[in-house]
C-alpha cells in the first residue's frame, strides 16, 4: 500500500473529502536526510517534481529550503520506530506516510528507508516520484480517493510511474483547486507601436493576446 496514516484510531478518515488545509498559499519544504538506495541528485529531483506537479493544478507556490531551515513540509528518509508513533513495518509493507496539515510533525513526510526505492519504472521497486505526489497531497490535506485512478488511491499503482506530468486525475485536480484555487493565469506586458499588448496564457496550448492603445 501506499500508506497507513490515519488522525488516530477515533478519527476515521472519510474518502474524498480534505482533512484540512493550510491557510496560505504558499509553502516551505526541505529534505532533511537521504537513501542510500538512490543518489542525491535523483532524489532531489524527484521530490522537487512531485511538488511541480501540485504546484502547475493550484493556485500554491513551493519554497525548498535548506535541512535544518524551519519548513512547513518536512521530509525525511526513516526505519521502523522513527518517533511520531506511526512505525514502519520494512520492506514491502507501508511506503511512506504524510500528515495532514497542521503543528508539529503537521505537514511532515516519511518514507521507508528500508524499501527500495527506484526514479525508473516499476516493479520491482517503488518510483519515488510516484509515492512522493501521493503523500503530498496529504500534506496538503486530501485524504484517500476510492477511485483507482486518482494519485490518492490507497494502494501503490506501478503504472503511475510512466506518467511524469499528467499523473494527477480529474477528481485529484477538481479537490486541490478546490481547497486552494486554480493557478493564476500569467499576463506578459509589451508596447508596440504605441499599442499596449498584453499576451495572456490560458493553459497550455493556448495563448490569449490583449490589444489595448496605450
Amino acid at each position: 500500500m501506499f500508506c497507513g496514516y490515519k488522525l488516530n484510531s477515533s478519527d476515521s478518515e472519510n474518502i474524498a473529502e480534505l482533512r484540512r488545509k493550510w491557510d496560505k498559499r504558499v509553502l516551505t519544504y526541505c529534505i532533511t536526510n537521504l537513501t542510500p538506495k538512490m543518489t542525491e541528485e535523483s532524489i532531489n529531483q524527484q521530490i522537487d517534481l512531485a511538488f511541480k506537479v501540485w504546484k502547475k493544478h493550484s493556485d500554491l507556490k513551493f519554497k525548498k529550503n535548506k535541512p535544518d531551515e524551519d519548513s512547513d513540509i518536512r521530509i525525511s528518509f526513516c526505519s521502523k520506530e522513527h518517533g511520531d508513533g506511526f512505525p514502519f513495518d520494512g520492506a514491502g509493507g507501508t511506503l511512506a506516510h504524510g500528515f495532514y496539515p497542521g503543528s508539529g510533525i503537521g505537514g511532515d513526510l516519511h518514507f521507508d528507508a528500508e524499501e527500495s526505492w527506484t526514479d525508473k519504472e516499476t516493479p520491482p521497486n517503488h518510483n519515488l516520484f510516484v509515492v512522493a505526489v501521493h503523500e503530498i497531497g496529504h500534506c496538503l490535506g486530501l485524504t484517500h480517493s476510492s477511485d483507482s485512478n486518482s494519485i490518492m488511491y490507497p494502494t501503490y499503482n506501478h503504472m503511475f510511474s510512466k506518467k511524469t506530468h499528467k499523473i494527477l486525475s480529474n477528481e485529484d485536480i477538481e479537490r486541490i483547486q478546490n481547497a486552494y484555487g486554480k493557478p493564476k493565469k500569467k499576463v506578459k506586458l509589451c508596447e508596440i507601436n504605441g499599442m499596449t499588448v498584453k499576451v495572456k496564457s490560458v493553459d497550455n496550448d493556448k495563448i490569449k493576446l490583449i490589444i489595448e492603445k496605450s
